[in-house]
């Protein structure tokens, strides 16, 4: 809809979906443990923040595990080593080898700009949206659902922890909104 009522002139616009929906094993919330997903963009600067975010939380918390989840084009190894931190004695963060039992087993996923984050949400991991000092833009690609929670510190993180029996209903309706967001391929549409 934003995309439509930027252009000018009348033309024909073709919306074929997105690949990234596809629902994995039947989950039930037995499955998922104490996880939370954290996906960067695919640049440096994202992944450094949002790990130096996750440990920072562990120096404080150890109620929650991070599964660091990089883009296929980050070397998760390169971005550690350029940040200077020893996490090998971290025993709540762990390195992902980008499968798709991250989402089976993570009951939260830490996002910013990664669509990632809709793989995550069809496999009933709640999403967070990990925000920097009022930052202009927002790149929150749901930045009009409410019900998606806004992290902007620790201590945030922790209460929505320790306060995880009410995120039930609200991922309920994040995973019926995000159909405005994205939509399943239509190769159908191909044939025009």
């Amino acid at each position: 809809k934003l995309f439509k009522k930027k252009i000018k002139k009348k033309i024909k616009i073709y919306e074929f979906g997105s690949n990234k929906i596809n629902i994995l094993n039947k989950i039930t919330k037995k499955d998922k443990k104490n996880i939370c997903l954290v996906t960067p963009e695919a640049i440096e600067s994202e992944c450094i923040k949002m790990f130096q975010f996750c440990i920072d939380y562990t120096k404080k918390y150890d109620d929650l595990i991070f599964l660091w989840r990089t883009h296929p084009l980050i070397n998760i190894k390169y971005i550690v080593n350029k940040m200077n931190v020893n996490i090998k004695n971290n025993k709540n963060i762990k390195f992902s080898t980008n499968k798709d039992v991250d989402f089976i087993k993570s009951k939260y996923c830490l996002f910013r700009g990664s669509t990632t984050v809709i793989k995550a949400i069809e496999n009933s991991c709640y999403p967070l949206y990990l925000e920097f000092n009022n930052e202009e833009p927002n790149i929150n690609i749901f930045d009009k659902l409410k019900e998606i929670k806004t992290i902007k510190n620790i201590n945030q993180l922790n209460l929505i922890v320790a306060n995880k029996n009410k995120l039930s209903k609200n991922l309920k309706m994040i995973s019926s909104k995000k159909n405005n967001y994205f939509k399943k391929v239509n190769l159908e549409k191909f044939k025009f």
